[in-house]
């Protein structure tokens, strides 16, 4: 991912479809079948159960939701 270099990064589809608009990156589709992966967002205990932050970690949620979902259906 480091221009110019021979690096090469995994990543899921929705996040590097956003990397290709920085030539010289390019997307290149796996040879072979890669696992799901989860996404979780964590708190510290502290903070966890507070108003502000259950209201941000909402807001979060949907704005990925509403992105990952409109990638996945493009109609």
């Amino acid at each position: 991912m480091f221009a110019p270099s021979t690096r090469v990064v995994i990543l899921p589809r929705v996040f590097a479809r956003h990397f290709t608009t920085f030539p010289p990156l390019r997307l290149v589709e796996s040879a072979f079948e890669l696992p799901t992966i989860d996404i979780n967002m964590v708190w510290h205990e502290r903070s966890h159960r507070l108003g502000m932050h259950a209201w941000l970690r909402g807001v979060i949620r949907d704005v990925v939701e509403r992105q990952v979902s409109a990638r996945l259906d493009p109609h």
